[in-house]
C-alpha cells in the first residue's frame, strides 16, 4: 500500500471513529422515546385486551449495585410505558426472595432478591410472575413460601414450581372479555412428565378462552433451541 493510500485510509477511520463516537454520546443523552408498536398498543387498548410476556427479570448480583447506586427505579427508567400499557404484563422472575437477603456477588449464580422488588416490579407494571425456573430453589423450598406469600402481599400472580408441574403450574386469568389460561414450565434440568402436562393443557382448554406456555428451557448460552424443545412445543401446540 502506497503512503497517499495509507493516509487517506487512516483519516477515513479517525473520520468513522469520531462519527461513532458522537453518536453514541447523543443516544446516550437522548431521552426515551415510546416505541411505535406501544403507540399502537394505546390506541387499540379500549378495544382489545392486550397482554405482554418478557424474558428473565433478575434484579440481583450486579443489577442490584445499580439498584443501589441510582435508586429503585433505576431498571425500569426506559421501559416503564412499555411495561405499563398492556392489561396484564408476565415475566419470569429469575431469582428468590430468601428469607434472610444475601446480596449475590458479581459472577455468582444463587439469586437472593430484595423483597421490596418485588412491589417495585408490581407498580411498574407486572401483573403476573413464573417461578417455574432455575433460581427458585437457590434457597430452598422455604425461600419459595416465602416468595409467594410475599407475591399475594404485593398483588401479584406467581405461579409455577422449578422442579415439577403441580398445583402451581397453571393460572386462568379474566383479561378483558376473555379467560385466558396460562401453564408455566421448566425444563433446563429436567424434562416435564408428558401425560401431566396434557392433563394441564387439557384442563386449561376446557376453562380458558385461550391458552399460552410459558416455558423457561433451552441450554444455557446455546442461541438456538435444540430437537427435545422443538418436540415438546409439538406436544403442547
Amino acid at each position: 500500500m502506497s503512503k497517499y493510500r495509507l493516509v487517506a485510509l487512516l483519516v477515513i477511520v479517525s473520520i468513522v471513529l469520531l462519527a461513532f463516537t458522537l453518536l453514541v454520546r447523543d443516544i446516550h443523552d437522548l431521552e426515551y422515546v415510546v416505541p411505535d408498536f406501544v403507540e399502537e398498543v394505546l390506541i387499540q387498548e379500549e378495544k382489545y385486551p392486550t397482554m405482554l410476556f418478557v424474558g428473565d427479570v433478575m434484579l440481583g448480583r450486579h443489577v442490584e449495585s445499580l439498584m443501589e447506586e441510582n435508586g429503585i427505579e433505576f431498571p425500569f427508567k426506559n421501559v416503564a410505558l412499555v411495561l405499563e400499557t398492556p392489561d396484564v404484563t408476565v415475566g419470569n422472575f429469575e431469582g428468590i426472595v430468601s428469607e434472610e437477603h444475601v446480596h449475590s456477588p458479581s459472577m455468582t449464580f444463587q439469586f437472593s432478591i430484595q423483597p421490596d422488588y418485588l412491589r417495585q416490579l408490581h407498580e411498574k407494571g407486572f401483573d403476573v410472575l413464573s417461578l417455574a425456573n432455575n433460581h427458585s430453589f437457590d434457597y430452598g423450598l422455604p425461600a419459595l413460601q416465602h416468595t409467594r406469600s410475599l407475591c399475594i402481599l404485593y398483588s401479584l400472580v406467581c405461579s409455577g414450581t422449578p422442579t415439577e408441574l403441580d398445583e402451581y403450574s397453571t393460572q386462568i386469568l379474566q383479561v378483558g372479555s376473555k379467560k385466558v389460561g396460562i401453564i408455566f414450565i421448566h425444563t433446563v434440568f429436567k424434562q416435564p412428565d408428558v401425560d401431566t402436562l396434557k392433563k394441564l393443557i387439557e384442563k386449561l382448554n376446557q376453562e380458558s378462552d385461550v391458552q399460552f406456555s410459558f416455558v423457561h428451557w433451552g441450554v444455557e448460552y446455546d442461541l438456538i433451541h435444540s430437537t427435545t424443545q422443538e418436540d415438546l412445543a409439538k406436544i403442547m401446540i
